[in-house]
């Protein structure tokens, strides 16, 4: 095992599940390499403190954020025939508004990473000092 290897299976190490061969090759490799002993030193203080810390389940609370699109489509539907077209229309204006912003930005971007390949950066050859 060469040590570019072995700091691939440190973590395994250091828990304790590598095979018995791998394992003392390990062990053999951190007595000759101070670089990684120090380096599995680090881990091993790390892995305890996260180890140390208590278990805890992932919190997913998607009604937090889904509840107000809900009451926004209840209270839309509440609306007359001329008022939902009306708000439908606004957001479509919106959304254009905001599309043919980012499409001219990107040409923009374009057209700008073209002419850096057509214009020179000094097109009358003087040069500042």
């Amino acid at each position: 095992m060469n040590p570019r290897q072995a700091q691939d299976y440190l973590s395994e190490y250091l828990e304790g599940s590598l095979a018995p061969p791998e394992r003392e090759a390990m062990e053999k490799l951190l007595q000759e390499d101070m670089a990684l002993a120090r380096e599995a030193e680090m881990l091993k203080k790390v892995l305890a403190t996260l180890h140390a810390l208590p278990p805890r389940e992932p919190v997913l609370d998607v009604w937090h954020e889904l509840s107000p699109k809900v009451e926004q489509v209840v209270a839309e539907q509440k609306l007359g025939v001329v008022d939902r077209l009306r708000l439908r229309g606004t957001r479509f204006l919106a959304s254009f508004a905001e599309g043919t912003i980012l499409w001219t930005q990107a040409l923009a971007l374009n057209t700008e990473s073209r002419m850096r390949k057509y214009v020179l950066q000094h097109p009358f050859g003087t040069e500042e000092a």
